[in-house]
């Protein structure tokens, strides 16, 4: 799993390997390592202990370290390397039974460690020489080494060795030589919170508190549970088995079942806290849907979460005594009197610090009692646990040296977002939200302090309200426009908690939520309780529950903790009623991604079916939209940020026909896979939409979409370069690090270059952005072009874009273009046998699949088994650039014995364990030897047209007569007609159908196009047998692009010639010699072991001067000139090339050799704009073909992306 490492942690681990650096060679005995071993480990910052502080003994090999006093407070006992740390252990009690200041005891072979920390008997792991010791810590450091280094099967560190990497906390000097200072309470000169410096000291303390004294214990704590409850439960099964086997044996005294039923009722009250946690825990579980997760996965997060519970309980503690809410209780004073009064008080009762929490938490429900009542989360504090009472201890008194009395909202709120980190809060299973974008989406859905959001009718929801981003700032909006209308203090703060609504279906998101919400509204508390001294705050809306259901099912009627079932059942009543309103003015949300494939069987998943958007594989994200159009009033708006991949993905289908029938669509701003949208999912858009009526959901054919235009943005890939030039701050809130920069102006985001690009209506003309982006100052780098590749494009999109669920959002001029496209002939697919567009097949391994000549013929594979195949990196426009490979076409189904070849090639070295390692084999129950995904081959061996999965144009070739077969890299199609196959890939090749698909295809990074299928298949063609259509324009688009291949071809097989000039006498067809031998040389020189000399030939007659000292003849001078010009045709640079090479054996020969040179040169010198020349011919009739006007045919040539030429066409 992906864990959240502490400093600490990483400290440790990085003073290990440190360590392990030093001892790698092995051969150092433990009298030397020892003590480097704990000059590294424990002489740092992470530790700080100095190296006075500890001493190796002089006749033994313990290393011991020393408080103030020099009494030996940690004893490490180190063996040898090939020595079992286990052996340490008994010397190490030996030594600490010499000194009753010993508190750790530490045995280590330096790959493995064992802590102890000296108890009581009754708590003792181990007793021996009188001392009693409790196992903290068992850590391998040689697996921890492993993973660092990459030795490891797995490249992250097991969260168990993290977990007791945490324990050595306890053996931080400060901490064991000065406890005392834990005790002293009386702060004189806190820090405050609200300045940049006590800021961040707060957050470096919670830090602290976090991961040096909460998570440590509560880990242990869990084990420990865990433990008592397996011990619990066993115990118990063997009692209901004893009474069941005497009630099965029809026992007539029922005494002995009475006695054991008494027995397993007493177990029951002694484990009852063990039975309750292991309950609440698998409640946590199930309400997280958690339940396919790793155990120490989820053991890991429920801690964490159960940490921040607390810790942000007593944060709020200390606000609240701050700003005089309460006494003082946990800081200054207050634990003094505390203490001081039970001392006076009791005789023979004890309080802890624990109890000190218990009070204080019940003075705070008198302020907001949901916070404070038992909940899952508390079942850590029902330990009777020194532990615990130091870390509780620990944290106030930490706490304790920071004034909050000037901290408002606004700091609260950020440190919130500062205290719990987007990393950390994706580990917890948060979707994550930036704060620019919840108030980018508030703005666009109007959801602004200039509208009546205090009115009943703007109550806004959030059905998956993570840690309250959305509240949070609709909530400061509301606020605001409350205090700019002089609310008075206690109706402000109803009317928040009257217009503001959120569910989570997980519990710890809710507690965050509600924390967040109250930060918000405590100064005005405050303002109210001076008034009012018997008022309290009623709860937030802020519901634990599905969504999705109509009913919430909390699953716990299992547990036993009785009170928390009953907080549950009330707040499954009145998240109900919430759930089922349809009265919201606004719906906002980042709704969940999680494929329904990843659901558990049962009553969820079959209420998550019950939606129409519920099709295919679909992500339950749809099902927000959809339900959101439940809850909103007619004309109320929903603004949502969610993925993309629904708009052209066949489990979008139901959603996309649902959407405009349940909405007005806004704005849509599509950021694609652009990578700005930092800690979240990537393929992000964010919608903004006006509810309609609900009625039924009516069929694509009955549904008329209303007449209006919607505004559209698209983000590119140069807005990447923007974000990385530093000219303005991604996604960021713009209110850097500190309290002091909170309200500063700050560099420009993302979501303000948004706003720039959206129009004030819905809809509008697109704004002049290059113009926009000049006023506002934005600096743009020299990257940045708002030409081919704007980093945003906006424009208005017409209604009859997304008609049916086949969206295309194009601009509403280029609609009407598209749209007489459409007119103007059938699909491309209805041209295809079965009407299809077709994928390549899939091999599964291609390694393996795929053969060159030489495996061909080692192995003597069947040569009916053996095709040639492509790739989309093998297939450009017009011509295929096959590299040589083969497929083995091994389809399900065959008799594999008919081939023992192939078969002998398919069990050969690793192939057999590759093929067999195939999720076909494994989960499919597929045939080792059998291809994934086969294909039809007949189809592949007819003419086709074929085209890559991934290019920024149109790169389409004709096989013509079906010679490749092809990957799954490709689409093709084969034509039922094969005599329309040129035709069809003229017009797929012309700009009118690269203007086609650049509007309808999905996008790839740096703006490429995907050509799928179902995008391909799209693309409107006349068709050539319509008595409409005009013969001579077939024949002549047919023809052209014949020739264009033909030309094409041409042009690489003189390009493949002028690269290897050894082919142009084969090409010329001569007879070829050596130099001797040629009929027109006269002379040639020497060989003098300067063979390797350089060439720098010049004519003088008919001798060639090749350099200073050597020099070739000739017959005559027509001839030394037509030899020099063949010495250039043939690249030779050298003496040694010279004399090697082979030549034409006439003159009439090398005549020959010379022309097909000049040929391969003409052909390839301004080769690409003579095939521009040819193809603009295909173009010009593409345009007649489908009878564009004038006006749309400018469009078209204005707005187009086309190649260079078309030897330039990019494919990915």
């Amino acid at each position: 799993m992906s864990t959240v490492t502490s400093d600490f942690t990483t400290s440790i681990i990085g003073a290990y390997n440190d360590f392990y650096n030093e001892i790698e060679e092995g051969d150092r005995n433990e009298l030397d390592l020892t003590p480097r071993f704990a000059r590294l480990l424990f002489c740092n910052e992470t530790l700080g202990w100095d190296e006075s502080d500890y001493a190796q003994e002089d006749d033994r090999n313990d290393v011991r370290f020393y408080d103030d006093e020099r009494h030996p407070v940690i004893i490490i006992e180190a063996k040898r390397r090939d020595r079992d740390v286990e052996v340490g252990i008994d010397q190490a009690f030996e030594y600490a039974s010499d000194s009753p200041y010993t508190r750790y005891l530490i045995a280590t072979n330096f790959d493995k460690l064992l802590l102890y920390r000296r108890c009581d008997e009754e708590d003792a792991d181990e007793t021996r020489y009188g001392v009693s010791g409790e196992l903290l810590a068992t850590i391998n450091f040689e697996r921890v080494r492993n993973v660092e280094v990459g030795e490891s099967l797995t490249d992250e560190i097991p969260s168990e060795e993290l977990d007791s990497i945490s324990q050595l906390t306890r053996l931080r000097k400060s901490d064991i030589v000065n406890p005392e200072r834990y005790d002293d309470f009386e702060i004189s000169d806190r820090q405050d919170v609200s300045d940049d410096e006590g800021f961040d000291n707060l957050l470096s303390t919670l830090t602290t508190v976090l991961d040096d004294y909460w998570t440590p214990y509560t880990v242990r704590a869990f084990d420990e549970y865990q433990e008592r409850y397996e011990e619990f439960r066993e115990k118990a099964d063997d009692l209901q088995a004893q009474i069941e086997t005497l009630e099965e044996q029809g026992h007539g005294d029922d005494t002995e079942i009475a006695e054991l039923e008494s027995q397993l009722a007493e177990l029951r009250d002694d484990y009852e806290q063990y039975r309750a946690f292991h309950s609440d825990y698998e409640t946590w579980v199930r309400l997280s849907n958690r339940q396919e997760n790793d155990a120490d996965e989820n053991k890991r997060v429920f801690c964490r979460e159960s940490i921040y519970v607390q810790i942000n309980k007593i944060l709020l503690i200390r606000i609240a005594e701050d700003k005089d809410l309460t006494e003082e209780m946990i800081s200054d004073g207050g634990v003094t009197d505390f203490f001081a009064f039970w001392d006076d008080f009791a005789r023979y009762v004890d309080r802890n610090y624990v109890d000190l929490f218990d009070v204080a938490s019940e003075e705070l429900s008198e302020i907001y009692d949901r916070l404070y009542s038992r909940q899952i989360f508390d079942w850590e504090l029902n330990a009777d646990d020194e532990d615990l009472d130091d870390v509780v201890k620990k944290t106030f008194w930490h706490l304790n040296h920071y004034d909050f009395e000037n901290v408002d909202r606004d700091v609260l709120g950020h440190l919130y977002e500062r205290h719990l980190p987007p990393e950390e809060r994706k580990e917890l299973g948060e979707f994550y939200t930036p704060t620019s974008v919840v108030d980018f989406i508030l703005d666009r859905v109007g959801y602004t302090s200039d509208q009546p959001i205090d009115q009943p009718e703007h109550d806004l929801v959030d059905p998956a309200c993570g840690s309250g981003t959305f509240l949070v700032r609709a909530a400061g909006r509301l606020l605001e426009r409350l205090k700019d209308r002089n609310v008075p203090p206690e109706e402000a703060v109803d009317i928040m908690q009257d217009r503001l609504w959120g569910f989570d279906i997980n519990p710890f998101a809710c507690h965050i939520t509600e924390m967040n919400l109250l930060f918000q509204v405590i100064d005005l508390y405050k303002e109210v309780k001076e008034e009012n001294p018997d008022y309290s705050l009623d709860r937030f809306n802020v519901y634990q529950t599905d969504s999705l259901r109509s009913q919430t099912q909390t699953s716990v009627t299992a547990t036993f903790s009785d009170a928390l079932l009953r907080q549950y059942e009330q707040e499954r009543r009145q998240a109900d009623s919430a759930k089922n309103r349809g009265d919201y003015g606004y719906v906002v949300m980042n709704p969940p991604y999680v494929r329904i494939q990843n659901i558990a069987e049962g009553p969820a998943k079959e209420d998550y079916n019950e939606y129409y958007s519920a099709y295919h594989n679909y992500d339950l994200y749809l099902l927000f939209i959809e339900k959101a159009s439940d809850w909103l009033r007619e004309g109320g708006n929903l603004g949502i940020i969610t993925s993309n991949q629904f708009l052209d993905s066949r489990y979008g289908e139901r959603a996309r026909e649902l959407i405009p029938q349940r909405y007005r669509i806004g704005e849509m701003v599509n950021i694609g896979d652009v990578d700005v949208f930092a800690h979240a999912t990537t393929y992000p858009i964010i919608m903004v939409m006006e509810g309609l009526n609900r009625e039924g959901i009516r069929s694509a054919e009955d549904f008329v979409v209303d007449d209006y235009r919607f505004s559209y943005v698209a983000v590119n890939e140069s807005m990447e370069d923007w974000i990385e030039s530093d000219a303005i701050s991604g996604w960021d809130s713009g209110n850097g690090n500190g309290i002091g920069d909170l309200g500063k102006e700050q560099n420009h985001r993302v979501v303000d270059l948004l706003a720039l690009a959206l129009p004030v209506e819905w809809g509008g003309e697109s704004p002049d952005i290059p113009s926009l982006v000049e006023e506002e100052d934005i600096p743009v780098p020299d990257t940045i072009s708002w030409g081919d590749q704007p980093p945003l494009q906006s424009y208005p999109v017409h209604s009859d874009a997304v008609s049916d669920s086949d969206w295309q959002f194009a601009p509403a001029d280029e609609q009407e273009v598209l749209n007489w496209l459409e007119d103007r002939g059938p699909e491309l697919r209805s041209y295809g046998h079965g009407n299809k567009i077709e994928r390549g097949l899939r091999t599964g391994k291609n390694p393996v699949f795929l053969v060159e000549e030489d495996t061909i013929d080692e192995y003597d594979i069947e040569q009916e088994l053996v095709h040639p195949i492509l790739g989309g990196k093998q297939v450009k426009r017009w011509e295929d650039l096959w590299d040589g490979d083969y497929v083995v076409y091994t389809p399900p189904g065959i008799d594999i014995d008919d081939y023992p070849n192939t078969v002998e090639y398919y069990n050969d070295g690793d192939n057999r364990d590759e093929l067999e390692d195939r999720y076909c084999v494994r989960e499919q129950n597929e045939d080792y030897w059998a291809l994934d995904k086969a294909k039809d081959p007949d189809l592949f061996e007819q003419t086709k047209i074929v085209t890559p999965d991934i290019a920024y144009y149109n790169n389409y070739w004709v096989d013509e007569g079906g010679e490749f077969y092809c990957l799954d890299t490709t689409y093709y199609i084969s034509p039922e007609s094969e005599d329309h196959a040129w035709y069809l890939a003229g017009v797929l090749n012309s700009d009118l159908a690269q203007f086609y698909i650049r509007r309808n295809a999905a996008t790839y990074r740096g703006n490429y196009l995907r050509y799928k299928s179902e995008y391909v298949g799209d693309i409107p063609i006349p068709d050539p047998d319509d008595d409409d259509v005009d013969d001579d324009l077939v024949e002549s688009i047919d023809s052209t692009a014949r020739r264009m291949q033909d030309l094409i071809r041409e042009y690489r097989e003189a390009e493949n010639l002028l690269s290897d000039p050894s082919k142009l006498l084969d090409t010329a067809n001569v007879d070829r010699v050596g130099l001797t031998r040629t009929a027109y040389v006269s002379h040639i020189p020497d060989s003098d072991g300067a063979n390797d000399a350089d060439l720098q030939p010049n004519i003088d007659g008919s001798t060639i001067r090749l350099n200073v000292h050597q020099s070739i003849d000739l017959n005559d001078e027509d001839l030394a000139e037509s030899f020099y010009d063949l010495l250039n045709a043939l690249n030779i640079t050298t003496l040694t090339e010279l004399l090697d090479a082979e030549y034409p054996r006439t003159r009439e020969g090398l005549e020959a050799v010379l022309d097909a040179h000049q040929q391969a040169v003409e052909t390839t010198d301004g080769a690409g704009n003579r095939l521009q020349a040819v193809e603009d011919e295909l173009h010009e009739a593409v345009y007649e073909l489908f009878e564009l006007s004038e006006e749309h045919r400018r469009l078209v040539e204005d707005r187009i992306l086309v190649p260079e030429d078309p030897l330039k066409s990019k494919v990915r």
